[in-house]
């Protein structure tokens, strides 16, 4: 595939022993994404493309593939 390398910004965990913090690490995420979408050169995977790895238990290498 020809054009600028992709990346996509998987969720954040909330290692948090409060459930409620959650809305901090969707906040990183979100705000990650805005900053990597500035960038010219790269092409960033829309978030709704990739929320559903959160709980899925797949390792780096299986979300990659």
């Amino acid at each position: 595939m020809e054009g600028p390398p992709a990346v996509a910004v998987l969720p954040f965990a909330n290692f948090s022993s409060e459930a409620d913090q959650a809305y901090f690490a969707d906040g990183m995420t979100e705000a990650l994404i805005a900053r990597l979408s500035a960038a010219r050169d790269l092409r960033v995977i829309a978030h709704r493309s990739v929320p559903q790895v959160r709980d899925g238990g797949a390792s780096a290498r299986e979300i990659a593939t």
